[in-house]
């Protein structure tokens, strides 16, 4: 899986995304920083874009080695082909995987299609409004034994400022105001997004060592 740097577009003229040596100068003369490096570091601080920027070997893909999986929330490339539906998650060690094909085959005399499901998991439908659904999806990639990577200068985003939306807004208001307020969405999404690590970490109970562990 390849993570792509992603920089905030502060107040230079880019109609559309430049070139690096254009995004390096803006970055340089601050019109551009590091999204949400200015009041979030840990939402992107594991892809280490001062270090990527240096980085001028652009067929070296990085290894992450560790990422906190409470405040992470890079923007990914991910395969979604279709593979056998062994399970609805797909990712487990050779040896299930073998065993579990082995079933299948073994099991299925009929001519009926082949039952299948993406590589890469959906989001859980339980979260919605602002927050905590690109943390679920990044644990529950984490989980099912995938391997964090930088992609290499040859790639990047650029995220345009654009006002807050009004789920934002009532995100922010009601955890400022509304603390025991049953409509707190931010208190139901942090309680929610605890269950759901309990949920993956026990349907997965780590059957091999991750391939990018957690800070």
């Amino acid at each position: 899986m390849l993570l792509l740097s992603l920089l905030r577009d502060g107040n230079s003229d880019f109609d559309e995304t430049p070139d690096l040596a254009t995004m390096k100068s803006s970055i340089d003369s601050s019109k551009c920083i590091v999204f949400h490096s200015d009041y979030f570091l840990k939402g992107h601080g594991d892809t280490k874009s001062a270090q990527w920027l240096n980085e001028v070997d652009v067929n070296y893909v990085r290894p992450i080695s560790c990422i906190n999986i409470d405040a992470y929330e890079p923007y990914l490339a991910l395969p979604w082909c279709p593979s056998l539906k062994l399970n609805h998650h797909t990712l487990q060690s050779k040896v299930l995987l073998t065993e579990r094909f082995d079933e299948y085959y073994n099991n299925n005399t009929s001519n009926e299609a082949e039952p299948w499901s993406p590589l890469t998991p959906y989001y859980d439908e339980r979260f919605y409004g602002y927050g905590k659904n690109k943390l679920q999806h990044i644990f529950h990639l984490q989980q099912t034994g995938y391997a964090f990577s930088v992609i290499p200068t040859m790639g990047f985003l650029t995220h345009h400022p654009h006002p807050d939306s009004t789920t934002k807004i009532h995100w922010v208001i009601r955890s400022r105001h509304y603390v025991d307020d049953q409509e707190n969405v931010k208190v139901k999404m942090k309680r929610l997004y605890k269950t759901y690590k309990c949920e993956i970490e026990k349907e997965y109970k780590k059957l091999y060592p991750l391939p990018t562990d957690s800070c």
